[in-house]
């Protein structure tokens, strides 16, 4: 599907990745007026300006008299989001809503050329009629749709993954950090993929660096707020984000869908972040003592840092964006293994599709079927994804 050094794509191929890209063009500029996510974002930005906390219950309020479709839920993003929530308020909320739908679509074509940076580093030439199919796939995804239709944030905590991939395998700390930071804006994805980073000495100088850019990204919420006004309200209304409905385990992917399908327990938010944690952390120390660190090994620990991520961390369909680098990287085994990896993740590129053909009923059970899949894509992954990876070192 994405092909390796000197073979060509079929016409098809191309054809498909054109399409997608087109599609990504035509979400971005024709979808008015069904923003359900980024309005928090920018309210958020607006209450800083005014020296109001977000974290406060006048968030709601001032929500609610704003917005007729406001959930009322705690503003969950943390406070490093700060600078990027102020600069979008700048603008009127339609002008702010707009540049965000044009930003996540350059995000998903400018990681393209990061990811293609990363592995020409390694060796690996992809033709430029294989980055275009692949940009196109990403673009024809119903997570990308979603998002940007939504104002969700994960096509930017994905661009931030593929910066984190080409910086690491190219020795650039400082890039990475701002890719780690990028990650953070999304904690339950960001802190993962941080403690992944640990166990390798080379890389403590750019974890450095995350948490200084880190800190400085909060310290104006932090000064104009204060600092125990912003982090209590924020910890508090984070310990309880599995208990909306859109958080609770049944419309949640991964290992929070297992857990309920089969037991009926509904795994926390915050147990499953703290989980990924662990796996992250876990499989980076076995990489480290395994002393097989060199680029091309590290490229198939970043691929198993992001299944981890995205099958333990308390993530949606939506979110399911940040498993799509998997299909580029996996060219280190060849053609045939993208193929066998690219089976499941149609599956999952087209999840929503596939929950609904087994309901007709509301829209909750609906979003349970569609997670179900999401699910189930996810497992079929983790299942090729390690056979490829055990008959590559049986080679």
């Amino acid at each position: 599907m994405i092909i390796r050094g000197q073979h060509h794509l079929s016409k098809v191929g191309l054809a498909i990745g054109m399409l997608g890209i087109t599609y990504l063009i035509w979400k971005v500029i024709s979808l008015q007026g069904q923003d359900l996510t980024f309005k928090y974002i920018w309210l958020a930005g607006n209450l800083w300006q005014d020296g109001l906390n977000p974290y406060s219950i006048e968030y709601q309020e001032i929500g609610h008299k704003m917005f007729t479709a406001f959930n009322g839920q705690p503003f969950y993003y943390p406070p490093n989001w700060w600078p990027f929530s102020n600069i979008l308020a700048a603008f009127d909320y339609t002008t702010a809503t707009e540049i965000w739908r044009v930003l996540n679509g350059l995000c998903i074509i400018s990681s393209t050329f990061l990811l293609n940076g990363a592995m020409k580093k390694i060796g690996i030439n992809l033709t430029l009629s294989s980055l275009i199919l692949y940009t196109g796939l990403v673009s024809l995804m119903q997570a990308s749709a979603i998002i940007i239709a939504t104002g969700q944030t994960t096509i930017l905590i994905y661009f931030g993954l593929c910066l984190v991939i080409y910086s690491a395998v190219n020795s650039r700390p400082l890039l990475l950090a701002l890719g780690l930071c990028v990650m953070l804006l999304k904690p339950q994805i960001g802190v993962a993929l941080f403690f992944a980073f640990i166990p390798f000495k080379k890389y403590h100088m750019a974890l450095l660096y995350t948490c200084v850019l880190t800190f400085l990204l909060m310290l104006p919420a932090l000064i104009t707020i204060g600092p125990l006004e912003t982090i209590l309200p924020f910890l508090k209304g984070l310990s309880q984000h599995s208990s909306f409905a859109t958080n609770e385990a049944q419309n949640s992917t991964g290992l929070k869908s297992i857990l309920y399908s089969i037991t009926n327990f509904k795994l926390p938010s915050t147990m499953a972040t703290l989980l990924s944690i662990v796996g992250t952390l876990g499989a980076g120390l076995y990489f480290k003592k395994s002393g097989k660190e060199n680029s091309t090994n590290f490229i198939t620990y970043w691929m198993i840092i992001i299944m981890i991520t995205a099958f333990v961390a308390p993530l949606h369909e939506y979110d399911m964006i940040i498993i799509a680098p998997l299909i580029l990287l996996c060219a280190i085994y060849g053609v045939r293994a993208q193929w066998l990896l690219s089976i499941p993740f149609i599956v999952l590129a087209r999840s929503d599709n596939i929950g609904n053909l087994f309901t007709t009923a509301n829209a909750d059970e609906a979003r349970y079927y569609v997670s179900i899949a999401t699910t189930v894509a996810l497992v079929a992954l983790i299942i090729i994804l390690a056979k490829i990876i055990r008959q590559a070192k049986e080679e």
